[in-house]
Formats: structure tokens, sequence, C-alpha cells
């Protein structure tokens, strides 16, 4: 998360994330689900700008008309725990500039609260640490947490318990967004996951190519659970994975809920070879039809 101070404003880059490992533990009794996850952020981002504003005032202004402004977006309800945890209520004027797609698996509400936290912090000029930030983006969501420990992370329980992990190299990933969004409610709900079970794909061999790069090892490691449900709703994804391995991924996957669908590429030339051509809609090499697509982009992992 990159923070900047331009004149008496506060202004946060709040990058997107993607799972290149999920696997379900677990459902529990209040209907959440346990899990691990590898989870790292990418060169896509969103921009906050936070100013300073009377004492007990909080606004949000987006450019998206289909955000909410109000005490339903992350963003409000992270300044008003922070307000409430600092026993204090200064005021700030928000402004949110939305590159990451929603309903995508990519975290951007999630990736909002937390930079909401930290460029209140700044704001305000109150110091909190890391620890202390991850505690309250646990109460906001599973994900905000992750945005608070990373760049790239082992994640367990709800996906709040964050162990920092270091990738071997950056990977280059061409990210595909389907002209359709997922719920990740919907996903979750459709998993049909008995209670009791346990995960039976270990991220072992996964975690061996992450630490040491491994690029083949890492393409053949890839696992997302959440991919079953969601083919069943849109068979739409496994065709865009083809589609991408078709044109020189080493594995396609989709990330977190979805709808997006990763390529993993060796290098940048072959990713930006491979969103030209899904750009300009070359057929070569189409098995089936998957619909139309609503945005191609190459990012790279941070670390």
């Amino acid at each position: 998360m990159l923070i900047a101070h331009v004149g008496p404003r506060v202004q946060v880059f709040a990058p997107a994330k993607v799972n290149l490992f999920l696997e379900i533990v677990n459902k529990q009794d209040d209907g959440f689900h346990n899990l691990i996850s590898l989870m790292t952020q990418v060169t896509l981002w969103d921009i906050l700008e936070f100013e300073m504003a009377p004492a007990g005032t909080l606004t949000l202004e987006v450019d998206n008309q289909g955000l909410p402004t109000g005490d339903s977006n992350l963003i409000i309800q992270a300044a008003k725990l922070l307000c409430k945890d600092l026993g204090q209520s200064p005021g700030a004027r928000i402004r949110l500039t939305k590159r990451i797609p929603m309903e995508a698996g990519l975290g951007g509400g999630s990736s909002n609260a937390a930079a909401a936290l930290v460029g209140l912090c700044a704001l305000w000029g109150h110091s909190r640490s890391s620890l202390q930030l991850q505690n309250l983006g646990a109460q906001l969501g599973s994900d905000v947490s992750f945005f608070l420990a990373g760049p790239a992370a082992l994640c367990t329980g709800r996906g709040e318990i964050c162990e920092p992990r270091p990738a071997g190299k950056p990977l280059w990933l061409v990210m595909v967004q389907p002209d359709f969004g997922l719920s990740t409610k919907t996903i979750y709900e459709s998993l049909g996951l008995a209670q009791s079970r346990q995960y039976h794909h270990a991220p072992t061999e996964f975690l061996n190519a992450w630490d040491s790069g491994d690029f083949p090892m890492l393409c053949s490691a890839l696992f997302n659970r959440l991919e079953e449900p969601a083919l069943c709703l849109r068979p739409e994804i496994g065709l865009w994975k083809e589609r991408l391995l078709g044109l020189g991924a080493g594995a396609a996957l989709m990330t977190g809920s979805g709808s997006v669908v990763l390529g993993l590429f060796p290098d940048g030339k072959m990713a930006y070879k491979a969103a030209g051509r899904l750009e300009t809609g070359d057929p070569s090499g189409m098995v089936g039809n998957p619909g139309r697509v609503r945005s191609v982009r190459v990012v790279q992992t941070l670390s």
C-alpha cells in the first residue's frame, strides 16, 4: 500500500489482490468458512484521497455511480471504527477513484477499507502499529487484514490471520474480466460443503514453488476450490481459462470468488502479446464462445 502527502491531502494507492491458492477447510457454526489461501497484491490500484474536515464530519465522493457513499460503504465503516478506537471524532473528506473491478474476486472493497485506516491515521496524526490496524481490519471484513500485512501472505481462519510470505520473484499475470460479475455470497452458498469436511488440497507444493520462484512448479500447483461452484454458475470461466492456456499461459485460474480469470506467463513480452490478442478479439485457438470481455489487464505481483 503506497501513501503520499500532497499538500494538505493524504493520498493512498490501494492495490488489488489475487488468490493463487485457495482451499476451504470447513464451515463454522456462524456460516463463515475457514480457509487457507496465498494472497498477493498486484499492480492495479484504486486511489483514495483524504483531507481534513470539521470535527464529526465524514464524507465520501466516488467516481463510480454504482457505489454507495454512506454507512454501507466499507470506507465509511473503517473511518467510524477508527474514530471509535481513537476515542475522538475528527473529520475528513474522502475521495475514491475506482479502478479495481467489482464482483471480480480482486478484493477492492477490502483494500479500500485498509487504505482508509492507513490514510486517516496519517491525516489525523495518529500512530497505530501494523498489528493494531490488522486487528481493526478484521472487524470490517475477512480480507482487510491482508492488505495491512501484505504484499503477499498465507492467510488462514476466515482470511484474517496473515503470515507474510514474500515471493521468490514477481509474476506476470494477464487478468481477464468477463462481462459478468459473481457474488461472493452466492459462490460460498453454492459450495454445499459439509461442516466436518477437512481440506484435502495441502499448500505444501505450492508454497515450495512460491518461495523458490520455480515457475513450472508454481503453475502445476495453483488451486482454487471456489472454481467448482463458479463453473457451475458460469461455464464461461472454463472457456476463458482454456483461451489463456491457448495463448501461452503456463497456467490459468479464477481468483477468489471470481469472476476474473488469471493467466500466468513466464515474462512480460508473452503476457502483453496475449493481452493484445484478447483485446482485439483474435479467435484463433478459441474453443467455444466465452462471451464478451469487459477488460484485459497485464499486472505483476508486488514483492
